[in-house]
């Protein structure tokens, strides 16, 4: 069967559809094998409130894929806050510290200027939580960083 390919944002699903097409996808032909495309909905301001929705949401998205994964998502929708991004930087060291019993990959895609808080202090705790880090400014603009 392969591969289950999931994308998940905040985004309507309907439009990342579109925007899939539009960029070439053969959107149709995967939907019918392995692609899994999921609405991510904002949630209230309550950190741990959210912890739990997302550990809820994140088992529902699995158990409708097959591993190996190949996963595109954050699963806090909203990020621009402080009580979103400590949700999801907790959401992450869980999450990374079971990783080596994972069976698929992960990106998790972050728009910085967004942020309110210290970008640096946060970029930091993102190189804590992950196995590499690509900051690409444009598509055909980045570089990847791997923690020391």
């Amino acid at each position: 069967m392969g591969d289950s390919c999931i994308y998940a944002s905040e985004m309507d699903s309907g439009l990342v559809i579109l925007k899939m097409i539009n960029s070439g996808i053969p959107v149709k032909q995967f939907l019918k094998k392995n692609l899994h495309i999921f609405q991510i909905p904002r949630l209230t301001n309550e950190t741990e409130v959210m912890i739990k929705y997302a550990k809820k949401l994140l088992e529902k998205i699995l158990e409708s894929a097959r591993p190996p994964y190949r996963i595109v998502a954050r699963i806090i929708a909203d990020i621009s806050k402080p009580e979103g991004i400590l949700a999801e930087m907790k959401i992450e060291r869980e999450f990374h510290s079971r990783f080596s019993t994972f069976d698929g990959s992960v990106i998790c895609p972050y728009d910085i200027s967004k942020l309110r808080m210290n970008r640096g202090d946060w970029i930091r705790r993102l190189f804590e939580t992950h196995h590499a880090t690509i900051y690409a400014l444009k598509s055909d603009q980045g570089r990847v960083f791997y923690p020391q």
